[in-house]
């Protein structure tokens, strides 16, 4: 049995965050809302960084630069897929079709 991830909603991070503007602790809040005090640092971080582009939700990138690494992360994997099965194939191809002069495949087992 795992701990579960707790989730918090934009608007939910932003409440505390409006909350640190007026002037209340980090750690005033974290006890408040049974939050880590460095997770609202975070926040906060996140937003200094990102602006009103902080907390895209789940699954969306925070910046075009992050969702071009993702892209060429998966481009790189996609073309090394490929290679080995242009490879594999080529050993199927060598296996179904009659030996080489020396009697022997250029496949290894």
């Amino acid at each position: 049995m795992g701990i579960s991830k707790r989730v918090f909603s934009k608007e939910f991070k932003q409440h505390i965050l409006a909350e640190v503007a007026r002037g209340k602790s980090q750690a005033e809040l974290a006890r408040q809302y049974q939050i880590l005090p460095k997770l609202i640092s975070r926040w906060l971080s996140e937003q200094e960084t990102y602006g009103a582009e902080a907390f895209p939700g789940r699954g969306s990138s925070s910046s075009p630069q992050a969702r071009l690494a993702a892209l060429e992360r998966e481009n790189a994997r996609l073309r090394s897929e490929n290679e080995l099965l242009k490879k594999a194939l080529r050993c199927l191809d060598l296996r179904l079709s009659p030996a080489d002069e020396n009697g022997g495949s250029k496949c290894a087992p």
